[in-house]
């Protein structure tokens, strides 16, 4: 509300970042109807509370995969989809 009451533009989008596919979508749609974009901001992530102490198989190993897939295969994922995008 700030931002609009400002007299700038804001909107909330939601995707699942586990896929490459749903990356490129959302960021087709964030910047449709823009001025060509000179940055790119990614501030995703998820914490899944996984102990060191454990015995294994327990499932920790899978939490942590899957927060470095988030972490750092979606950003590359949401980087590469608006680098062509983005003015230099």
């Amino acid at each position: 509300a700030a931002i609009r009451a400002a007299g700038g533009r804001a909107s909330a989008l939601a995707a699942d970042l586990a896929s490459a596919d749903a990356c490129a979508a959302l960021v087709a749609r964030a910047f449709e109807g823009r001025p060509t974009p000179r940055h790119l901001v990614i501030n995703a992530g998820i914490w899944l509370p996984s102990p060191l102490a454990g015995a294994a198989g327990d499932g920790a190993v899978a939490k942590v995969r899957e927060q470095l897939e988030l972490h750092v295969t979606a950003s590359f994922a949401l980087m590469r989809a608006a680098r062509p995008l983005l003015s230099d």
